[in-house]
């Protein structure tokens, strides 16, 4: 039987604190509290061996990079924590548990204080 493979990037997944946009400024997160639900969403139908056995999420899972120049980037830790990526964290993790699917993470520019087991 051949392996099904998803192949996942770019996620930038934030703290949520730079979506409004103020008098004179942009947002400057990308992914919203719509694009976060039906992330995780997708996550978790992905959820089924009979789905897909094998997950590669290539870089960027997460932004702790693009932030204005005058705005303290948010850590690892509070991305993970953040409210708008709650169903996303769970998500993940619950795949990270499914033996029957293998999930592999290779950080990207956007997340590379990620350590080694993929922790913040």
């Amino acid at each position: 039987m051949e392996k099904k493979r998803i192949y996942v990037s770019d996620i930038h997944m934030n703290a949520g604190k730079g979506l409004q946009a103020g008098k004179g400024q942009h947002p400057y997160e990308w992914l919203g509290p719509t694009e976060a639900k039906r992330f995780a969403d997708f996550l978790n139908y992905l959820n089924d061996p009979n789905v897909v056995q094998e997950i590669i999420i290539i870089g960027d899972l997460m932004d702790d990079w693009v932030y204005p120049v005058d705005v303290v980037p948010p850590s690892l830790e509070s991305i993970v924590k953040a409210p708008i990526n709650k169903e996303i964290v769970q998500a993940l993790k619950k795949l990270a548990k499914n033996k029957k699917i293998t999930v592999l993470y290779l950080p990207g520019n956007h997340d590379m204080g990620v350590n080694k087991r993929g922790q913040a």
